[in-house]
């Protein structure tokens, strides 16, 4: 087996710098980036970015992530779902016409309508429509990218824009 050529002073990392790298390669994978555009980001190579995801303590850390999220998700469903009974008793009391002073009965039941949504009692909508097969070129499709990831910028949403820039 080769050894590794000393390098002599040439590449010094501080362990914290190591850490803060490993944990942010880890992180923007975790939103959905890809290997490239990582390393692009971070100013390393792809093949660093793939042994620290593959690496064991990549593997755990982001799993430990993953929970974490599946944690916050399963906290903000309970939230939402306890919410929806006093949405529920809010609206009942609308109907029966208990409404308390203080507090606009329109807003009041306008959220307890979108809470009510979020918990997956919303109004049934039907759609009606038709189907139409259409031609786009090449140019068409690349401006309908470029839109879409300027519309992933300017909202915020980086993961969206990310996914548009690998597909152009």
């Amino acid at each position: 087996m080769r050894r590794f050529p000393r390098m002599r002073g040439k590449r010094k990392y501080q362990l914290k710098e190591l850490r803060a790298r490993h944990h942010e390669i880890l992180r923007q994978k975790q939103l959905g980036a890809s290997n490239r555009d990582i390393a692009r980001n971070l100013d390393v190579t792809p093949t660093m970015i793939q042994y620290t995801v593959n690496s064991e303590l990549g593997i755990e850390k982001t799993s430990e992530m993953n929970a974490l999220a599946l944690v916050d998700t399963v906290d903000v469903a309970h939230e939402i779902q306890e919410a929806s009974v006093q949405a529920i008793r809010f609206l009942r009391d609308i109907v029966s016409g208990d409404v308390e002073d203080g507090v606009s009965p329109a807003l009041r039941a306008r959220t307890s309508v979108e809470i009510l949504d979020r918990a997956g009692f919303g109004k049934t909508i039907n759609v009606n429509g038709s189907m139409n097969q259409g031609y786009c070129t090449p140019e068409t499709i690349k401006l309908i990218k470029s839109r879409a990831r300027e519309i992933g910028i300017a909202s915020g949403n980086l993961a969206m824009a990310q996914a548009v820039e690998e597909v152009l």
